[in-house]
């Protein structure tokens, strides 16, 4: 209330807090207090009935501080705080009391002009209590500022609209929240050969009421309701302040802020703090718990040094945008899904060296997703290999990877959800501190060419799960003759179903001069096989490259390392017709 009527600005502090320092309290109350640019108020906490007889004061009850002295008494010092109730009756009855006969002396009363026989006679509310006391009986303290104290004073106007992009509950990211840079230039050097000090800084978030509200409350970051009750027609708003490197630029998580504020339905969020000689930037965030409607809000801040407030900053001085979609046929979910490699990926060249970034953005607040980069030259990529930059962790509607300095050259991004099957739209963007990125989409596996899907298994009781080369069987593995007419381009992917654990697995294709199977296969000798001959395991499977094959016929055999039964599929890629024939 005392920002909202007079416009100071309000500094709460509990006198049991962990933080609460009641020396650096008291010379902050006692100095400002001399100037009149502070206006005082205590509360008390909660006590018996018992206690506000004895006390003669009022349980969880607010009064006014009129007045802080420091008087010598007996050699020591006394600091005597004069305390009004609002009532205008009952008072203080403790030490110092209006009929305290042990401590006033007539020098107490001297220093303080105080009348205690007049005082005795009429109870106004009015009396003096010393600080020790006043620490122990009143748990809160509130110092109330001048902001004509401040020099520098910033102000905006804004609208965060219900139907803005982001999510409605921003504890996962803030990167769609009211974002805002403040930089703060406190001298380095104080006149008179004086030390250079810090300077002080008000932040007030102030929304904007639009109806009558008529229930307070309070949540904690997790939304649970701290004091006052839950009321769906209320506004809970934060202020969230970071600092360091993540100063003045725009925040996508909001993990380890400088300071992290509480949600509460009160008109006036406030935040002060100090900040050291030098030009300092910080980033501040406007959150609100539950996002529901449009939000009009006024940020103010009140500065002992320069200051100026506007726009945060992007780090990715040049950014380029690629809009695409989950489908059917691409949604391969996560890197433990088989169909991971058929998820949507883009060809990123960058043509100076310099700092990269690069993000997934999705509208469904429930798509949690991830973007990968690999280092490929831009070609598909169909395994983990060479991967350079993740986002790490699934995050619902943002993925966010950074690289602070990155080669010049082409790479392949990859963007997927944790689900498969998961359909959606997203937006790319990637950006770079040196150039502008070059961005473009690769086709997905196989594009535009001819695909044949070939389920079969391995059967311990046909003796096709023969296993690799070393167990004597190789030949006994499943078979299939592919038939070129003409010659033609070939890729062919093999993918485990559903063995556990996931053997090593192979597919290799060979060559036979005279259309009929050799007696023996060396991997020495085939046409091509994937990762050249090795067994890899890979929930997403193994892929050969693409190669050209003459006309004419070969064999095509999918193998686990160790004799595994099991059920797999091949997919087998080719740009011209051929006859494929199970053996």
């Amino acid at each position: 209330a005392l920002f909202c009527l007079p416009g100071w600005l309000p500094e709460p502090m509990k006198t049991d807090g962990e933080d609460f320092n009641a020396q650096r309290t008291w010379e902050r109350v006692l100095n400002a207090n001399k100037f009149g640019d502070v206006l005082i108020t205590i509360a008390t906490g909660e006590m018996s009935e018992a206690d506000e007889e004895r006390w003669g004061l009022v349980q969880t009850h607010a009064y006014a501080v009129l007045d802080a002295r420091e008087v010598n008494q007996d050699g020591r010092v006394e600091r005597m705080v004069l305390v009004k109730n609002p009532w205008a009756h009952k008072r203080w009855k403790g030490k110092y009391g209006a009929h305290d006969t042990t401590n006033w002396t007539p020098r107490m009363k001297a220093a303080l002009n105080y009348d205690q026989d007049k005082a005795r006679m009429v109870d106004n509310g009015i009396f003096w209590i010393d600080y020790t006391s006043m620490l122990q009986f009143f748990k809160g303290i509130y110092l109330n500022w001048n902001p004509e104290l401040f020099k520098y004073q910033r102000k905006l106007h804004a609208t965060w609209p219900a139907r803005a992009p982001g999510p409605v509950n921003d504890s996962m990211t803030v990167a769609y929240n009211p974002q805002y840079a403040l930089t703060v230039d406190v001298p380095t050097a104080a006149r008179g050969g004086r030390k250079a000090a810090d300077a002080i800084v008000w932040l007030v978030l102030t929304r904007h009421s639009v109806r009558k509200e008529v229930e307070d409350g309070v949540r904690d970051r997790e939304g649970r309701l701290v004091s006052g009750a839950a009321d769906p027609m209320h506004d809970y708003l934060a202020l969230h302040v970071y600092s360091g490197d993540r100063g003045g630029y725009r925040v996508f998580y909001p993990q380890d802020p400088f300071y992290r504020g509480v949600y509460s339905s009160n008109p006036h969020s406030l935040f002060n703090f100090n900040v050291p000689p030098g030009r300092h930037t910080y980033t501040i965030v406007v959150s609100q718990w539950e996002r529901s409607r449009d939000v009009d809000y006024t940020l103010d801040v009140y500065s002992a040094a320069p200051a100026t407030l506007g726009p945060v900053k992007s780090k990715a001085r040049h950014e380029v945008a690629i809009k695409g979609a989950w489908t059917a046929e691409n949604a391969g979910g996560s890197g433990r899904h088989p169909g991971f490699f058929n998820n949507p990926q883009f060809r990123v060249r960058t043509t100076a060296d310099g700092r990269f970034s690069m993000r997934v953005e999705v509208a469904e607040e429930k798509q949690f997703v991830n973007v990968r980069m690999y280092d490929s030259g831009g070609k598909r990529v169909s395994g983990f290999e060479g991967e350079l930059l993740s986002s790490g962790n699934y995050r619902p509607q943002l993925g966010l990877a950074v690289k602070e300095s990155l080669p010049a050259g082409e790479y392949t991004i990859l963007v997927s959800t944790f689900e498969p099957g998961k359909l959606g739209k997203f937006t790319l963007i990637v950006g770079s501190s040196a150039a502008k990125p070059i961005l473009a989409r690769i086709g997905a596996e196989g594009e535009g060419m001819i695909k044949r899907a070939l389920p079969g298994r391995w059967s311990a009781e046909a003796g096709t799960a023969a296993g690799c080369a070393n167990h004597g069987n190789f030949t006994r593995n499943p078979k299939y003759r592919i038939v070129c007419e003409r010659a033609t381009d070939i890729l062919v992917r093999l993918v485990v179903d559903r063995i556990t654990p996931l053997p090593a697995i192979n597919v290799a294709l060979w060559l036979c001069p005279d259309g009929a199977v050799p007696a023996r296969l060396p991997m020495g000798d085939a046409v091509v096989s994937t990762h050249g001959g090795v067994y890899m395991e890979k929930p997403s499977g193994v892929v050969t490259d693409m190669v050209s094959l003459p006309a004419g016929t070969y064999v095509l055999v999918p193998s686990t390392f160790d004799p595994t039964p099991g059920a797999y599929e091949l997919v087998v890629y080719t740009s011209q017709p051929v006859v494929i024939t199970p053996l």
